[in-house]
């Protein structure tokens, strides 16, 4: 990217710099602007904000906050940028969060209604001793 404004620039500067055209006769176009080529606008912001003192100083300021952040605090910075810039990896994300949520709920579901023949009964000594008294 970074290659791709500087080409921009120097083009820009090239269109900007034409000789006086009365010199040289009637000034013919012969190739076309670099404003016509595909992808020229996201070069033109990427260039403009090259300029602007307040992205640099920005930048500066992002990459300082960055450096003075521990390890666990950097992981975490670089894992919600990873998954929040790329669209495959917030869709794996997505689905991962509700298999484990559907696993979760049908362990818990299974676990508290199953079958409960197996197992033995525990009665109070009070109704102990009422099945007794009738016996």
């Amino acid at each position: 990217r970074g290659d791709n404004v500087k080409m921009y620039e120097k083009i820009k500067f090239l269109e900007s710099y034409r000789p006086s055209a009365a010199a040289h006769g009637p000034a013919v176009d012969v190739e076309a602007s670099i404003d016509s080529l595909p992808n020229a606008e996201k070069y033109k912001a990427m260039y403009e904000d090259s300029l602007n003192p307040f992205t640099v100083f920005n930048q500066k300021q992002r990459a300082l906050r960055r450096d003075r952040m521990d390890l666990a605090e950097r992981i975490m910075l670089e894992g919600s940028q990873f998954f929040l810039g790329h669209r495959t990896a917030r869709k794996f994300l997505f689905f991962y969060m509700v298999f484990v949520h559907v696993l979760v709920y049908s362990t818990i579901y299974r676990f508290t209604h199953r079958d409960r023949s197996a197992c033995k009964t525990v009665q109070s000594p009070g109704a102990l001793q009422a099945s007794n008294a009738a016996a």
